[in-house]
């Protein structure tokens, strides 16, 4: 069994920021109001500017890894951005479900910064953590108040019967357990030659097909 210092070494906080009121994201719903109930309010994601701010050594670059903007996007462009106290340009990319802001940079950064309305909102720089997966057979997954048990037997599984040995599993603010009981879980299967617990606690939506689909 690993130490708890070791456990501890595998659990893996993100560099987010969450903007407070009045900023709030705008969507527009694929249905009709109506359809979403009070759950869309409850569990939309209103306020995160970004999930996590890593360095990519194979680009070169500092990547901030954003929900979709929207309304954001247009006062990420109206703002000023820096690395480590520098003002910096920035790129901004759009994907199908998230969006991505990126800067050309030479090293690890201490700091990112966005300054919106003449205010400063920073997070920390963590490197991007890839090589510790690459060569492997990776278990990727999301995961909320699952059982343990049942956590630890769907990794047993499939590294008996695919031959997986690495496990990469973002926990969304699970409250029957912490990070550091998932962390312990997968300490104790063998096969797995490294893991990674992140802690996600973000809201993701209602989980509703006549919501988004």
């Amino acid at each position: 069994m690993l130490s708890l210092e070791t456990e501890l070494a595998t659990i893996v906080s993100l560099n987010s920021v969450a903007l407070p009121h009045p900023y709030r994201r705008n969507t527009v719903p694929r249905r009709i109001p109506a359809a979403l109930g009070v759950a869309f309010e409850r569990c939309y994601d209103f306020e995160t500017l970004f999930y996590d701010v890593f360095f990519d050594p194979h680009s070169s670059r500092l990547i901030v890894l954003c929900p979709k903007l929207l309304n954001f996007r247009q006062l990420i462009r109206g703002g000023n951005v820096f690395v480590d106290g520098e003002q910096c340009d920035f790129c901004v990319e759009s994907h199908g479900r998230y969006d991505l802001l990126w800067l050309n940079v030479s090293y690890v950064p201490s700091t990112f910064s966005v300054a919106l309305d003449g205010r400063l909102f920073s997070s920390g720089v963590s490197s991007s953590g890839s090589d510790l997966f690459a060569g492997k057979r990776v278990l990727l997954t999301l995961s909320k108040n699952n059982r343990l048990d049942w956590i630890a037997d769907w990794v047993k599984h499939h590294v008996a019967a695919h031959g997986a040995n690495a496990v990469l599993l973002f926990d969304n603010d699970s409250d029957l357990y912490s990070a550091q009981d998932v962390a312990g879980v997968m300490a104790r299967i063998s096969g797995l030659e490294c893991f990674r617990v992140v802690s996600a606690p973000f809201r993701f939506g209602p989980h509703s097909s006549t919501a988004f689909g």
